[in-house]
């Protein structure tokens, strides 16, 4: 059960970081039509949800924890392909300041 949690433990973790680029995306109003950010957007909702039923469970169910790595991995390649937006919109806010 331990390792459970501690598995977890680390996709909550994984999930932080992500919606972390999502705050940031936030500050930059030019952005929220972006197609790559609502990407982002709707991956972090479905593995927050797959992670969240992964956490329900009592005894260990290797589906539902595969469905979460799956979701959790999607999120991540979405986050990955966005974030050059964010650096790009940042870097242009500075170039102004």
């Amino acid at each position: 059960m331990t390792d459970r949690w501690l598995i977890i433990d680390a996709m909550v973790w994984e999930l932080g970081s992500i919606y972390a680029l999502e705050v940031e995306a936030a500050a930059f109003p030019e952005l929220a039509s972006d197609p790559l950010l609502n990407e982002v957007h709707m991956a972090v909702l479905r593995a927050t949800d797959a992670v969240a039923r992964v956490a329900e469970i009592r005894g260990a169910d290797g589906d539902r924890l595969e469905e979460a790595r799956e979701a959790l991995d999607a999120a991540v390649t979405a986050a990955s392909s966005a974030r050059s937006v964010v650096v790009r919109a940042r870097s242009e806010r500075n170039r102004e300041a």
